[in-house]
């Protein structure tokens, strides 16, 4: 609850009932403080409760991990060493959906994939299996337009999306019960079996959604680093 009005209702309070009333007023307003505190968003993903509920220790240690990964990037990129963290993935967001809509009409991530790659390497493999999955695609090049199926099928390459089916699928259907962005990005991931146009128009307009909340930056973080996965990956499967 906001300082002005905290001070706002103890002074009505005290007008209303009087100042001999004020040791059971200033009990209730703690409560009503602690209460107001309890419901404020988790600084860390360890109090966050939908992340404790869902995953365990080691995991969260690994979406630590991930998310400490993602702000160290966002922060170097907009220079925020001396702002909040939320403010600085809104500038980031703000400069994404300026790159589509008034510079390169694309994302534009500017992230080390191999420095990506060394992150990997920190996880757990169950974690990491619980966030993403591997699927196989075909790169066409125009030119190869004539190469039969059969051709086409030694350039078959690996890619990385976020699971319909782990945990951190499980974490998006609870988060998204309380937050309507959530549950249409969830929603859009289980229809296209993973990161679909939809979903990449919504987060270029991050800067909409509420910053401030560790969930939706880990959201976000994970997001990024998939579709940043996509354009650099060039593993054959």
């Amino acid at each position: 609850m906001p300082n002005k009005n905290y001070k706002a209702l103890k002074c009505l309070i005290v007008k209303t009932l009087g100042a001999n009333k004020m040791k059971t007023i200033y009990q209730i307003l703690a409560l009503i403080f602690l209460i107001s505190c309890t419901n404020s968003n988790p600084q860390d993903l360890e109090s966050a409760s939908n992340i404790k509920s869902i995953f365990n220790k080691v995991e969260i240690e690994d979406l630590n991990k991930i998310l400490s990964y993602f702000d160290n990037h966002v922060s170097s990129l907009q220079h925020c060493e001396n702002i909040k963290i939320s403010e600085c993935y809104h500038n980031y967001c703000s400069d994404l959906e300026f790159e589509v809509n008034n510079g390169s009409g694309s994302i534009i991530l500017r992230m080390p994939y191999k420095k990506q790659q060394e992150l990997y390497k920190t996880l757990n493999e169950s974690t990491f299996n619980q966030i993403w999955g591997y699927y196989k695609y075909w790169k066409v090049d125009p030119k190869d337009r004539h190469k039969s199926i059969r051709e086409r099928r030694r350039d078959t390459l690996k890619g990385l999306d976020i699971s319909c089916h782990g945990k951190y699928s499980e974490y998006l259907k609870e988060l998204g019960l309380n937050n309507i962005n959530v549950k249409e990005y969830y929603n859009n991931l289980q229809a296209a079996g993973g990161i679909s146009p939809p979903m990449i128009g919504d987060l270029v307009f991050c800067k909409y959604w509420d910053l401030s909340d560790i969930n939706i930056r880990l959201l976000v973080a994970i997001h990024y680093l998939t579709l940043n996965d996509q354009a650099e990956r060039t593993e054959k499967y």
